[in-house]
């Protein structure tokens, strides 16, 4: 059995190594955005839809009077006209969706990162089992033009649960990341591993339900905490904005000051008067006595933003490992796991606007009533901070290795219904209790997960049938 997998390591790069990078990653945006403006324009000018294929082809060309593009990997300048391409596809589906289509954007030096490369060529990992798991220097990855930039090893490449090695391991791509103020590198692998053997019905089965008040529910009784790692750095996330904002807007008094004086050296020097002198430097005084140069704006908005980042990236972190671990205890537990198929973008949709009649016909102009706007905010931060989709998928990613079933149902209705008897019993969103006139009284969510269940059990008997 081949699975799919991508291991992620954290880089060591050297001063030399980083700007040899950050190089790299520009040559690579000025590519994608020169393709992108490429297609542009011969569609508004000549009505022509240029494809991945005609841009390729023209690649060679542009490599040999490039001196920039021509330092870079030619599969890798591939993979971004390939990243380009699939842009344009996602936009063309989702107007035939009858979504919002979102055409694809120039990406600035913030909204560029990756690197992609084909293992072999451009990039090649390099394990050296001479030093200790975890030495920066236990293996490489040598990147053309870079060279051997050292990862922290602290998983072996192929490692499955339990510190099983899976035999062989064919990595396809190597993806260089940059994150924040640090470089990451994604291996994407194919593993061979023993076929499971199917964990139901020798594994019970359960429902699941992810709300916001628990985190999961489930239909043995069992409710998991919510962590609300958001809102619990929520304090410190809106202290370094603040601290962002007034730096941001010293920065651009900064730049003003700056124009403003080259304006009055130039005009002196033209009138032939003397020039303006230059503002003093202003000092840093510690509580030590020791003096240096004050900070530029310019200086402490690059420091804030990068802490900002930092902070928003832990709370990533603290989520991801809480995620995966709750998956591995429940595929451990359970051999079928019935979830419902929500679409969490509609979840947290803002509301729509709301017409007040009355006040527009006295108004003569549109007046808009409350809406609940403000409320549906810190809900939708709240959705968004649960990420019960990305759950979703971390456990039918775990679920596949361990034989474990995964059903999706459908998810109208699971907290009106009555898991005895089957009765509609209408609750509103702050009714947290179900009481059927049949004797059912439990929690909602648990009364909803096993609903839940039944309906995964249903579909399975279905299906085999």
């Amino acid at each position: 059995m081949e699975i799919r997998r991508s291991y992620r390591y954290a880089l060591r790069p050297t001063g030399t190594q980083q700007r040899a990078l950050v190089a790299q990653l520009d040559a690579h945006r000025v590519l994608y955005n020169s393709a992108l403006d490429h297609r542009r324009t011969a569609y508004r000018m000549a009505g022509v839809s240029i494809t991945y294929y005609d841009q390729a082809r023209e690649l060679g060309a542009i490599r040999v009077g490039n001196p920039q593009q021509k330092a870079c990997n030619h599969s890798s300048q591939q993979h971004t006209l390939r990243r380009l391409d699939r842009s344009f596809q996602a936009f063309f589906r989702r107007i035939k969706a009858g979504q919002e289509p979102g055409f694809p954007r120039f990406r600035g030096r913030n909204r560029f990162r990756t690197l992609t490369f084909t293992h072999g060529d451009g990039a090649t990992f390099t394990e050296t089992r001479t030093s200790p798991l975890r030495h920066p220097f236990a293996a490489t990855v040598k990147i053309q033009g870079v060279g051997a930039v050292p990862l922290v090893y602290h998983r072996r490449l192929g490692e499955r649960e339990g510190g099983q090695m899976a035999d062989p391991v064919r990595i396809g791509t190597v993806e260089i990341i940059r994150t924040g103020d640090h470089w990451e590198a994604v291996f994407s692998c194919t593993l061979t591993v023993p076929t499971p053997k199917d964990a139901y019905p020798t594994l019970p089965a359960t429902g699941i339900d992810v709300g916001l008040e628990h985190y999961a529910s489930l239909a043995d009784g069992e409710q998991v905490p919510n962590p609300r790692f958001l809102r619990k750095s929520m304090g410190e996330v809106k202290r370094l904005q603040r601290k962002l904002d007034r730096a941001r807007k010293d920065r651009a008094a900064e730049k003003r000051a700056a124009k403003k004086r080259e304006t009055a050296v130039v005009t002196a020097r033209v009138a032939g008067k003397p020039i303006p002198p230059t503002p003093p430097v202003e000092v840093w005084v510690s509580t030590r006595g020791k003096k240096r140069p004050k900070r530029t704006a310019e200086r402490r908005a690059r420091l804030l933003s990068r802490a900002v980042a930092r902070r928003h990236e832990k709370i990533g972190n603290q989520r991801a490992f809480f995620q995966w671990h709750l998956a591995r205890s429940l595929i451990s537990r359970f051999g079928l796991i019935a979830v419902e198929m929500l679409k969490r973008r509609n979840m947290a949709r803002r509301p729509k606007k709301k017409l007040d009649e009355a006040k527009t016909k006295d108004a003569g102009q549109p007046v808009y009533a409350p809406n609940g706007a403000a409320a549906k905010s810190g809900l939708n931060k709240s959705i968004y901070d649960a990420a019960g989709g990305l759950f979703v998928q971390r456990l039918s990613s775990k679920a596949e290795e361990a034989g474990c079933l995964i059903v999706g149902v459908r998810a109208a209705g699971t907290s009106q219904e009555c898991p005895r008897c089957a009765r509609k019993t209408p609750k509103t969103l702050d009714e947290r209790w179900h009481t059927c006139p049949c004797g059912c009284s439990l929690p909602r969510d648990v009364a909803a997960a096993q609903v839940i269940r039944a309906r995964g059990l249903t579909s399975v008997a279905v299906s085999a049938a």
